[in-house]
């Protein structure tokens, strides 16, 4: 279920919104990263197939990130 918000941001905390949603999104790809190496290294062991959970949510929250970065960014 999807619920729909509108957010007013200042004008001079816009920079800082998307610095922090930029910080995010390294954030998340790093982790999106080690968790593909992790998964890829033990794939054949439960280590390597317990991380697609965390997997697919940090590619949840980098998309998320993504999609409000672009919103404010011209």
């Amino acid at each position: 279920m999807t619920t729909d918000r509108t957010l007013t941001i200042a004008a001079d905390q816009v920079a800082t919104v998307a610095r922090i949603l930029r910080h995010s999104i390294a954030t998340d790809a790093a982790e999106i990263r080690r968790l593909s190496i992790l998964g890829t290294a033990y794939h054949d062991r439960p280590a390597g197939r317990d991380v697609e959970p965390e997997l697919d949510a940090a590619r949840r929250r980098r998309e998320v990130a993504e999609a409000m970065l672009a919103q404010l960014e011209p």
